[in-house]
């Protein structure tokens, strides 16, 4: 994590959060509602 974190420039406990919350819900995609969905 250590590596992580230098690469991103972040705390290594904040890199540990992220995974630990990726881990426990999931790397699902945030639904598309109205214009987001339309190509441009």
């Amino acid at each position: 994590m250590s590596a992580i974190a230098r690469l991103v420039a972040v705390d290594k406990d904040t890199v540990h959060g992220v995974i630990h919350a990726c881990n426990e819900k999931g790397l699902s995609p945030r639904p598309l509602s109205g214009r987001e969905a339309v190509p441009a």
